[in-house]
């Protein structure tokens, strides 16, 4: 829902922030690069670090770069607060999968990853349009963002009990 949320809003965020619309529609642009070095790094982190561990980062990277766009910062820290959560948006996905199967095994992977794919989904198509509403409400996305944040460390909380299988299993 984080992630719907931004990239349907940031640009709008920017706008409202007196950001010219070029420099504003790069936001997205940044966010997009700094994907594919997140997919990379995180990739690479997830078959040598604790998945938990890797995981829990992607969220506080995504947390921090939400916080700093709650308190309307310059075009220079919008900056920063994208390539924090394009890191973290491209680096959140390999490590996902392997957590995926890490818990369930591969032999259940395939099942599960499409079950979860259509629960991502659904809560995926909330996050703009709560980002809207509170928007709407409030006048500004600052709390959007806050709780947005706030959700984002409580998964990365979430993480911390989850039993992880010592090995990749071919068996159930």
């Amino acid at each position: 829902a984080s992630l719907t949320a931004i990239l349907a809003n940031i640009v709008p965020y920017a706008l409202d922030l007196n950001i010219e619309k070029q420099k504003a529609a790069e936001l997205v642009s940044i966010m997009a690069f700094t994907g594919i070095i997140g997919k990379l790094l995180f990739g690479y982190a997830a078959d040598f670090l604790n998945l938990k561990v890797s995981y829990w980062l992607a969220m506080v990277f995504m947390a921090a770069g939400f916080l700093l766009l709650s308190v309307q910062p310059s075009y220079q820290l919008m900056v920063v607060s994208a390539v924090a959560i394009g890191v973290s948006i491209g680096g959140i996905i390999p490590v996902y999968g392997s957590l995926l199967a890490k818990v369930f095994g591969i032999i259940s992977y395939a099942r599960v990853m499409g079950l979860m794919r259509i629960l991502t989904l659904m809560i995926s198509m909330l996050g703009a349009p709560f980002a809207g509403i509170m928007f709407d409400a409030t006048g500004s996305f600052t709390i959007a963002f806050q709780i947005l944040s706030v959700a984002l460390m409580l998964a990365g909380l979430i993480i911390i009990p989850l039993k992880l299988n010592s090995k990749y299993s071919g068996t159930r």
